[in-house]
């Protein structure tokens, strides 16, 4: 009874998003707690002890619920509507002034962010965005712009065209649908070979060509796997001997013969296989 009332006893684990709304409930008491270090709030008091700690956590996970580009319109409209841009009679305005409001109250800048669920460097770069292209969507510097270590059409082209034809010389072709696969295109390759002697061998082929750059090992399997999916190693299990290897090539380029021609090729095929198996048993 002890040990089944122990067991019985343990609290079930707690799943992931228990553990995120726990985390987020202890992040909204810690501020509420610490406070935000203002004096925007009715009598000179913090302006958050005008919310609730209901309304903070409701702000909070509206906000976190949008996806990147919706919660920086959010923000970007409240910057197009309270940001303070224009000069002054006697100087220019060095940095722009922006008053914050949550349900018509009026907050401080490190509540506003905190109910937002952003930070001081993102609201930075909305705000220099803004000022420099108006309400409109950021976009990454990055998109459109090619890597560095990105390819050339050339050596990817290369390195299908270098795989069809190594599977056109090394790989057996097997009618119907192999066991174990189910692709009923594949050509398999010997299965002492290994995609690293493959691209040991592409390499090898490139060294002539020095307007080709071979690609890395990991990157040749890569479009390997992406152009050419038939191409596959034969399995230990699937493997045959270099006699049977032999006979279906055999079979399968003889489709075009007459039929007296394949049943006389098939029937020495046979004989000599058999003889050599027999002779390896005995």
């Amino acid at each position: 009874m002890p040990e089944n009332f122990a067991v019985s006893s343990q609290e079930d684990p707690k799943s992931p998003d228990q553990e995120n709304d726990e985390n987020e409930y202890d992040t909204v008491s810690r501020f509420l707690k610490n406070g935000c270090g203002c004096m925007l709030g009715p009598k000179g008091q913090q302006c958050f002890t005008q919310l609730s700690e209901k309304e903070v956590l409701e702000s909070r996970a509206n906000c976190l619920q949008l996806s990147k580009d919706e919660l920086d319109l959010v923000v970007l409209a409240h910057l197009h509507c309270h940001l303070r841009k224009r000069n002054t009679e006697s100087r220019k305005r060095k940095r722009n002034v922006c008053c914050f409001f949550i349900s018509g109250q009026q907050v401080c800048r490190a509540t506003y962010l905190f109910l937002h669920g952003i930070g001081k460097d993102r609201y930075n770069s909305l705000s220099a965005h803004y000022s420099s292209h108006g309400l409109t969507t950021r976009t990454h510097g990055n998109k459109g712009r090619l890597p560095k270590n990105a390819c050339s059409y050339e050596a990817v082209h290369h390195v299908s065209t270098f795989t069809e034809n190594y599977a056109e010389q090394h790989a057996l072709v097997l009618p119907g649908r192999v066991p174990g696969f189910k692709r009923t295109d594949v050509r398999l390759l010997p299965s002492n070979m290994s995609k690293a002697s493959v691209w040991r061998s592409y390499r090898t082929a490139l060294k002539d060509k020095a307007d080709i750059k071979p690609v890395g090992y990991s990157k040749f399997v890569d479009l390997w796997n992406q152009l050419t999916p038939h191409v596959l190693i034969m399995r230990p299990m699937s493997d045959l001997c270099f006699t049977c290897q032999h006979n279906n090539t055999q079979i399968i380029r003889s489709a075009n013969l007459p039929q007296n021609t394949k049943t006389a090729l098939v029937k020495s095929n046979n004989r000599t296989g058999l003889l050599q198996i027999i002779t390896e048993r005995c």
